[in-house]
């Protein structure tokens, strides 16, 4: 079980080159985001195992290019880099899950690179709302859409656990770093957990129609490290209502489920 033992202090400027708030966590480890509509995310990688049964994970969207990808989950088909399927699809504000830590929504990543080649950059975040479920406009939701978290705002970050962070001004771009080998091979799980205050969605109809974009592998090569997006596909997830809890990483540390997870077989083709 990992700790995590908040540092205590927002660190200085920093960062990698373009990379104005670089939030490293290669090493596994965690932040909390301050500033602007990200004020209060919270961010924590994780080494740990964390196999879950069938019916408690819905994946909502899996995202797939190189040497970058972008995408949202939506009902429509053939945006951006999306994979089209079961897998990708819209959500509702009712189904987010605000019980595994209270005063947030809770979403789950799974990057997927090549071992050899294992870092990724996650380069933007935003959350929106709209009336539909099935925005097609490449890029973000757009038109039709009201945003309401955005990881470029974000303009300090409190380190938690292992992970090292950098920070400065919010301009030009937030970066932050994975990476694939912390947590690779078939029926590991999420490398990522992403905690959202509620408070980000106050006044939002239960019945709101919820789009995560997110954008990977923008960080290109630096320092001779690559950041690239070169594999297979990467996913968000959500706890589905009312299904077993999955232990989240920042209070208590990721320890099994003793579920069979038969969610996570599906996995071996690409994470073999």
């Amino acid at each position: 079980m990992r700790a995590a033992v908040l540092c205590g202090v927002i660190l200085g400027f920093g960062g990698i080159l373009g990379a104005s708030v670089s939030i490293d966590l290669t090493a596994t480890g965690g932040a909390t985001l301050s500033g602007g509509t990200a004020n209060g995310a919270i961010l924590d990688a994780t080494s740990t195992p964390t196999t879950v049964g069938t019916g408690v994970i819905d994946s909502f969207v899996r995202i797939q290019n190189s040497p970058s990808e972008q995408g949202y989950n939506t009902d429509a088909n053939s945006v951006d880099d999306n994979k089209n399927g079961i897998f990708t699809h819209s959500l509702l504000l009712s189904q987010l899950d605000a019980t595994t830590k209270p005063g947030y929504y809770t979403f789950l990543l799974d990057i997927n690179e090549a071992s050899s080649t294992a870092l990724l950059s996650l380069d933007d975040i935003q959350f929106y709302t709209a009336s539909v479920g099935n925005l097609s406009q490449s890029g973000t939701p757009g038109p039709g859409a009201t945003l309401k978290f955005n990881l470029q705002t974000a303009t300090s970050a409190v380190c938690t656990g292992s992970g090292v962070c950098n920070n400065a001004s919010a301009n030009p771009k937030n970066e932050i770093l994975l990476n694939y080998n912390n947590n690779s091979g078939s029926g590991n799980g999420f490398d990522m957990f992403l905690y959202i205050p509620t408070s980000v969605f106050t006044g939002v109809s239960p019945t709101a129609y919820v789009y995560l974009y997110s954008a990977f592998g923008g960080l290109g090569v630096v320092g001779g490290k690559d950041y690239t997006s070169d594999s297979g596909f990467e996913e968000w997830a959500r706890i589905t209502a009312g299904g077993q809890q999955v232990p989240e990483p920042v209070t208590s540390g990721l320890i099994g489920t003793g579920l069979v997870s038969l969610f996570l077989l599906g996995r071996r083709a690409r994470k073999a």
